[in-house]
């Protein structure tokens, strides 16, 4: 109902209350002092008030993937499921994130990590051109 992009529900079960934002639940806060908002915590699927819960595995997935999912499944359900490209897994995550790579064809030839560090762990037979 505040319209930052984190549901009330969401909001209620790690601060206590939905409706409202204070110093520790707005969504650009960062309570934990992970380096992670609490809107990227939201998205992401990780605990806002435990710093241990940053890294998580993105996947990508050439022949179910979709550019727009989120990532965060490596199967369609509900809405999430694996990128499409490599690349497009990559520019999801964070540094200490994985991104684990589906067998399929990908069109890709390189790969701009930007800042970050990332760990690509291929499952199967990748052909990459």
């Amino acid at each position: 109902s505040i319209g930052d992009g984190i549901p009330d529900w969401w909001r209620q079960w790690y601060f206590g209350s939905g409706t409202t934002t204070n110093y520790l639940s707005c969504a650009s806060c960062d309570p934990d002092h992970d380096g992670i908002s609490n809107l990227q915590e939201y998205l992401r699927g990780t605990n806002p008030n435990d710093p241990a819960s940053v890294n998580i595995t993105f996947y990508a997935d050439s022949l179910i993937g979709s550019s727009s999912f989120d990532g965060i499944t490596p199967a369609v359900v509900g809405g999430h499921g694996p990128k499409m490209s490599i690349q497009a897994a990559i520019a999801a995550a964070i540094s200490g994130d994985s991104v684990q790579v589906a067998s399929g064809q990908y069109s890709e030839t390189t790969f701009n990590p930007q800042t970050k560090t990332i760990t690509l762990k291929p499952i199967g037979t990748e052909t990459i051109p």
